[in-house]
């Protein structure tokens, strides 16, 4: 997490990070794990990428209100091409060390931008909705990778579609690709393990409560946007 480097208020973008993931992958060590906390897409979005990832325009927001809710959304999609070409500069990173390697990203939380009638706006709400609590969760993995773990890698495929909750998978999946073995390890957790089991979902709150989606508060409509996706509603 790279923020605390710079002068507080600073615009410090996700780029950035990419120096520090080069030093590291330069090092002598065989066995890395780095953790990289990139700031993606929280409000202001418009100030989350550079112009030239501005597809959608106009993208200037002076106030923050429903009906602004055009520009919101387009200053947000710009920040989502950033991400992806961030993303993308990290796999390409990676994989340019021709080894056994993996990269998986995930988000915390996703955002309202007064999606419906609740005029819901940024995340971390009393209660959730749909927009903030579906996330998405990319695993990417080398060709090398694929070619000494192939049970992994044809596990990781064959889950692919399985509901998940990203704080109870990450842990496990990282422990079961990079072959570690410890009595907290739980192969059902590991989305790269024959014994994957999907279970019921938590919402994790804002004040790191487990809740499950069918109590967590959510609403009619949150559930309608589940199935309008073809996702298990919980």
């Amino acid at each position: 997490f790279i923020k605390d480097l710079y002068p507080e208020g600073a615009n410090v973008m996700d780029a950035e990070l990419l120096k520090h993931l080069k030093r590291e992958l330069r090092n002598d060590h065989r066995k890395k794990f780095i953790v990289l906390h990139s700031y993606g897409s929280h409000y202001d979005y418009y100030s989350r990428y550079g112009r030239e990832f501005a597809e959608f325009t106009p993208d200037s927001v002076k106030e923050l209100s429903r009906k602004n809710r055009e520009l919101l959304v387009n200053s947000y999609d710009n920040s989502i091409r950033y991400t992806d070409a961030f993303v993308k500069s990290v796999i390409d990173a990676v994989d340019a060390l021709g080894v056994s390697s993996a990269v998986i990203y995930t988000s915390d939380h996703g955002e309202d931008i007064f999606d419906d009638s609740r005029n819901m706006f940024l995340h971390a709400s009393p209660l959730p909705s749909y927009y903030q609590i579906h996330v998405p969760y990319l695993v990417w993995v080398s060709d090398t990778f694929k070619s000494q773990h192939e049970a992994e890698y044809n596990m990781l495929k064959a889950n692919v579609k399985e509901p998940i909750s990203t704080c109870l998978v990450t842990f496990h999946t990282l422990l079961s690709m990079a072959g570690i073995r410890t009595f907290v390890f739980d192969g059902s957790c590991a989305l790269s393990d024959h014994d994957f089991k999907a279970r019921d979902r938590y919402y994790l709150s804002d004040h790191n409560k487990p809740k499950l989606l069918n109590e967590c508060g959510l609403k009619e409509c949150d559930f309608e946007k589940f199935r309008e996706f073809g996702l298990r509603e919980y």
